[in-house]
């Protein structure tokens, strides 16, 4: 529902939007040129709004790496004991908040962030995310 409010927005202020496209880049000027596996778009404002990364003037593509969490959710007898959201400004984070399935309440708690791929004990990480949750 949020993206597509936003989307009649950014279409009812005259802006177009280019969906199944892949920017290969986008280049730098005062009106911006983004090369698509379709063909050539220029406009004066591009957003960028994707979980992969992109040439872009910014260096995007060089800041960004995929990153992992483990998470685990419980159980909670009291379903008011969390409510809401809590990130821990600590380093390392962890963060801690509510969700539900069908049975119930659930406590969910997420550990430090790692590089996707670069950790070769899963299995280590989720116990030291149950003994932190205790």
């Amino acid at each position: 529902a949020y993206l597509v409010g936003l989307a009649q927005a950014v279409t009812a202020r005259g802006g177009r939007i280019f969906e199944n496209s892949r920017a290969i880049s986008i280049g730098e000027a005062s009106r911006r040129r983004v090369v698509t596996d379709g063909g050539t778009v220029h406009a004066e404002y591009v957003v960028v709004a994707t979980n992969m990364t992109v040439q872009s003037p910014i260096g995007m593509a060089n800041r960004t790496q995929p990153r992992c969490h483990t998470a685990m959710a419980f159980r909670v007898d009291d379903p008011l004991a969390v409510d809401g959201m809590f990130i821990g400004i600590d380093d390392p984070t962890h963060s801690i908040r509510t969700g539900r399935d069908a049975e119930g309440p659930l406590l969910v708690t997420l550990g430090p962030k790692f590089d996707t791929g670069q950790d070769g004990d899963g299995a280590k990480r989720f116990v030291e995310r149950e003994q932190w949750a205790r």
